[in-house]
């Protein structure tokens, strides 16, 4: 009787210390959540990968999608563990007006993409025009023509859609151009998208430009415009803030121009820029730009890979695009670039290291996979061992891997409908001079182009991936695909800051059973908030896909209308995939984590099995009794 009690006691006690700790107690491994703020250009592809690293590591990831200058800002001060930006701090070089961050730090290429022309035109029948070709040149005047024709009454014309230039370019367009004005959609407040754009434009008519940024004072016409507050007598050209001027739309965030672009009226023909993946989410028309080989493309990923074999390493990690913007290869899209993620590597959380190290780590690894299906293209395997020896330098971070190779491939794996590497091509061109161009190049233009994105999606896989790629910081002697290093580049950036160690071998990010479901990356209905997602698919920020599945594009890389009754892509809604994923995380997030479950396993197996297990013990002790 004594035994039984004591039996009885003994499990009760068992229970009570299972049950607690089964049903309240965190894991010993999970990592301090992070916070990030910046770039709308990237935020398509942060926001899968924070919703990835939620459900496979149980990483709890924040990202407002502010702008880049938003982020850096944020960064500087410390209200912000991580930064997303298109460009460095101090763009462009010789203002001064913003100041590096009082700690170490560096940069590191997150993903490339490519900066989208998307147009809403109807012609006189009301049809939408879904193939116009735009050069440079013409770009430069479209962006800003509205300050000049006012400015300029008599000596400047108006532009409209209609104008000999532009069927000069269109020339299969001629009878369905349309006599209506052109009303472009820019960013406002700092934007990197925006710096990246100016910079094209200002090297495709550097003299237009910075008429256009020093503005128009003291005006007869009553159309007089200050001068942009980033324009000096040291520098006048590139800038992160889209000046005001007269019938110009400025609207926060990528997806908010995707959104004006779209909706615009019939009154105007509208034109505005964004990161490619905002304009296959949001099935708006984009324009093929001209580039230096007189070819008209389309930003998908392999021109955008073709383009950046051009890019030259700076000093602090980041890219010129100069050569980028002038890319002699006949596929090149000359508006590609990088988008960076600024990191701490002093005087930072360990806890918080540790994830915002994992987080990166997957966005440049596993997440690769797929980012060429959402506007993007992937990293080469320098630019990804640049983000190794990077991640070396975060305290707290985890082992990081040896061989970028093994996610390289899915650079590699893009290729041109004749089934040449991009990447390969673009660097054997990369220097050649440009092919001379006729006065045919826009009816041509298509011969490299045809079926580009159903050949980036049907990519084959590279078995041979060959030697190592030279990393960033290393005088290649075999050149590999992916942007030029420079001379003489340095580790990392900031003040006085220091190399860091080099990157050691080690496990991938975990992803094995015992990582947690957390939260869903959440979407984005205003740029800067982050929000619970949901809401109307038209309307809200693209991004919270659901999977691999993303909206259709045409055979020439055009986003497809949809048809009534079906979903973006014909497949899976992305909206829809979304709000199920929340759902399901929510669901498991009320279950607990897997040391929940498998507490609550062992309390179960405790009260079934236990009175059995007792039972025994007693048999035992009566056996072993003298008499008995």
């Amino acid at each position: 009787m004594r035994i039984r009690r004591r039996g009885t006691r003994l499990l009760v006690v068992l229970m009570l210390m299972i049950l607690p700790a089964s049903l309240g107690a965190a894991p010993a491994w999970a990592a301090s959540p992070v916070n990030g703020s910046g770039s709308t250009f990237a935020y398509v592809a942060i926001q899968q990968w924070m919703s990835d690293v939620a459900r496979l590591q149980g990483l709890s990831v924040n990202f407002a999608p502010k702008g880049s200058t938003q982020g850096r800002q944020e960064f500087a001060s410390r209200q912000a563990d991580f930064a997303s930006s298109d460009v460095s701090y101090n763009f462009p070089g010789g203002l001064g007006v913003e100041q590096d961050p009082p700690f170490k730090f560096t940069y590191m290429p997150l993903v490339a993409g490519g900066t989208a022309i998307m147009v809403n035109l109807k012609d006189n029948a009301g049809r939408p025009i879904t193939d116009l070709q735009l050069s440079g040149g013409l770009l430069v005047k479209l962006f800003t023509q509205n300050m000049f024709s006012c400015a300029n009454k008599g000596s400047e014309k108006e532009i409209f859609w209609d104008d000999q230039a532009i069927k000069d370019d269109n020339p299969g367009l001629e009878a369905r151009l349309p006599h209506v004005r052109v009303r472009p959609v820019v960013r406002a407040g700092g934007s990197g998208t925006t710096a990246v754009f100016t910079d094209y434009l200002n090297q495709m008519d550097p003299g237009r430009w910075k008429a256009y940024m020093q503005g128009v004072g003291g005006n007869p016409n009553g159309c007089s415009t200050e001068k942009s507050s980033k324009c000096t007598d040291q520098v006048c050209g590139p800038t992160d803030v889209w000046p005001n001027r007269p019938d110009t739309d400025l609207v926060d965030g990528s997806d908010r121009v995707a959104i004006q672009v779209k909706n615009g009226n019939a009154s105007w023909g509208w034109i505005g820029y964004a990161e490619y993946a905002y304009a296959i989410q949001l099935n708006v028309p984009v324009a093929k730009i001209k580039n230096a080989a007189g070819q008209y493309t389309l930003p998908t990923a392999c021109n955008q890979a073709i383009a950046l074999t051009a890019a030259e390493r700076n000093g602090d990690g980041t890219y010129k695009l100069d050569n980028v913007h002038t890319h002699p290869h006949p596929s090149a899209y000359a508006i590609s670039s990088y988008n960076y993620i600024i990191v701490p590597t002093e005087g930072f959380d360990a806890g918080k290291g540790e994830t915002l190290a994992k987080f990166v780590l997957y966005s440049i690894t596993d997440g690769q996979k797929n980012v060429d299906q959402i506007g993007y293209s992937p990293l080469p395997s320098n630019l990804i061992k640049q983000g190794f020896d990077v991640l070396g330098q975060v305290p707290g971070h985890p082992a990081v891997p040896g061989n970028p190779d093994t996610w390289g491939k899915f650079y590699e794996n893009l290729q041109l409908p004749d089934g040449k590497k991009c990447g390969q091509v673009g660097e054997q061109t990369a220097n050649d001079p440009p092919p001379a161009q006729n006065d045919n190049s826009g009816n041509n233009n298509q011969n490299n182009n045809n079926n580009q994105q159903n050949n980036d999606d049907n990519k084959k896989d590279d078995k041979g991936a060959g030697s190592p790629s030279p990393t960033p910081s290393a005088s290649a002697t075999t050149k590999a695909p992916g942007p030029k290093p420079s001379k003489t580049p340095k580790a990392t950036t900031g003040p006085k800051a220091s190399t860091g160690p080099k990157a050691t071998t080690g496990p991938t990010a975990d992803t094995g059973p015992q990582a947690t479901a957390g939260p869903s990356a959440s979407g984005s209905a205003t740029p800067g908030e982050t929000t619970s997602g949901g809401g109307d698919p038209g309307t809200t920020t693209p991004g919270a896909t659901g999977g691999d599945a993303t909206v259709a594009v045409d055979q020439n890389g055009q986003p497809m209308p949809e048809t009534p009754g079906s979903t973006g892509n014909g497949l899976i809604d992305p909206t829809l995939a979304a709000g199920a994923a929340r759902e399901i995380d929510t669901v498991a997030s009320s279950i607990g984590t897997p040391w929940t479950l498998f507490g609550l396993a062992v309390t179960m197996l405790a009260i079934v099995f236990a009175p059995m297990i007792l039972a025994g013990v007693r048999r035992l002790v009566r056996v072993g009794r003298p008499g008995e």
